[in-house]
């Protein structure tokens, strides 16, 4: 049973398409073989009176600790990134495009700065273009090209972060206000979704544009 669970995700590896997927499967199923080893092999095989001996329930204890936290860890990575089945993935049809949604929502975004509101949501440009929600979704993760609607609004702002950040007019202006002005609440998400796309930090990347 427990080497089940380390085989079972790696079972249809060869399957996954998305490198992230197979990463994941497989750091998952190292780190419990890694714990299956130490509190099985490692102390019930430890001759009787040895060290590992004496210290049979503590680490056990400690791995089975460890092990609820890697679940833990592994059921929020699902939740955030859940498998879809390649069959489902390739029955879906797709979306009839609408050039005039699609326009309204570049010049709403490009032109009219609706990126730098920091709380915009789909509703807010469902209301501004007179359409349905799902239909300004669809739109945006069809016709635009973009993953989901928060990746197209950070990609607008992140955007518009570098170009201050490279501006020498603005050199004076803190990190922190230039993420504010461009639509971020705080410091975190920003360089979160700065260095995601840069590869490098704010401050690394104004640097290296002087």
């Amino acid at each position: 049973m427990l080497l089940m669970a380390v085989a079972e995700p790696l079972l249809d590896l060869r399957a996954q398409s998305d490198k992230s997927e197979r990463r994941f499967r497989i750091l998952y199923s190292g780190i419990y073989a890694a714990i299956l080893a130490v509190a099985v092999l490692a102390v019930d095989g430890a001759p009787d009176g040895s060290a590992a001996s004496q210290l049979s329930i503590p680490v056990k204890v400690v791995c089975a600790i460890a092990a609820v936290f890697g679940y833990g860890l592994a059921l929020g990575h699902r939740k955030r990134h859940p498998l879809v089945d390649p069959k489902a993935r390739a029955s879906r049809k797709p979306v009839a495009s609408d050039p005039r949604l699609e326009a309204q929502l570049i010049t709403l975004m490009r032109e009219n700065s609706l990126y730098a509101e920091a709380d915009l949501r789909v509703a807010d440009l469902a209301r501004l273009t007179g359409e349905p929600e799902y239909k300004v979704t669809q739109c945006i993760t069809g016709a635009l090209g973009y993953p989901n609607f928060n990746q197209m609004v950070n990609g607008y702002r992140i955007e518009e972060a570098k170009r201050r950040l490279v501006d020498p007019a603005l050199a004076h202006l803190p990190i922190l206000t230039i993420a504010l002005d461009c639509g971020f609440g705080s410091i975190g998400p920003f360089n979160r979704a700065f260095k995601a796309d840069t590869g490098m930090t704010p401050q690394e990347f104004r640097r290296q544009s002087r």
